[in-house]
């Protein structure tokens, strides 16, 4: 941040087109953080890795997945992460948070069931997922995956996804983003 605040629109950022997720939250940081980056629009994630990799991009939010073998190998820096806490693989990279930028993100899985479910079904899934959420095994791969699992209610989920809305909504109509077809 001190570098790309020294040096306005000097540093580049890669997104995977305007609106998306990477681009929202590359706007957001900006914002935040008072630093001015130069865009650069790709069509797919694989691709910004290795452009990243190569060192012709300076910086990239990327889900943590797509980005762990490559920092296993030592070819790329994890500078933060988005995560309300640090990510039990990658402990030794800091949050945001810890870093002085107070801005946590993240993204989300969910099981959506149809409208006219009943409740004893919903119910029952509910606890199913939870059970599931738990197990040692699946945790274990969430967390390999550079993610944290967390069970919640149908209720938790659904303010999950309003506040989630209601956040891309604002960001979308301050940054002027359009989806690129």
């Amino acid at each position: 941040m001190q570098y790309a605040k020294a040096h306005p629109g000097e540093v580049s950022y890669a997104t995977i087109g305007a609106g998306s997720a990477q681009e929202i939250l590359a706007r957001q940081l900006e914002k935040l953080t008072g630093i001015a980056m130069n865009r650069i629009p790709f069509r797919g994630g694989a691709q910004v890795v290795q452009e990243v990799v190569a060192g012709r991009v300076h910086f990239y939010v990327s889900p943590t997945l797509a980005i762990i073998p490559q920092y296993q190998a030592k070819q790329l820096r994890i500078l933060a992460v988005t995560a309300p806490e640090r990510l039990k693989n990658l402990s030794d990279i800091p949050t945001l948070i810890e870093s002085g930028v107070d801005f946590v993100r993240f993204g989300w899985l969910g099981v959506c069931a149809g409208a006219g479910t009943p409740q004893p079904i919903l119910a029952l899934l509910q606890r199913q997922i939870a059970t599931i959420i738990a197990s040692p095994d699946y945790r274990e791969i969430i967390e390999k995956a550079g993610s944290i699992a967390v069970s919640s209610t149908a209720d938790e989920f659904q303010q999950v996804m309003a506040q989630t809305l209601d956040d891309l909504a604002s960001s979308i109509r301050e940054f002027d983003l359009q989806q690129e077809q």
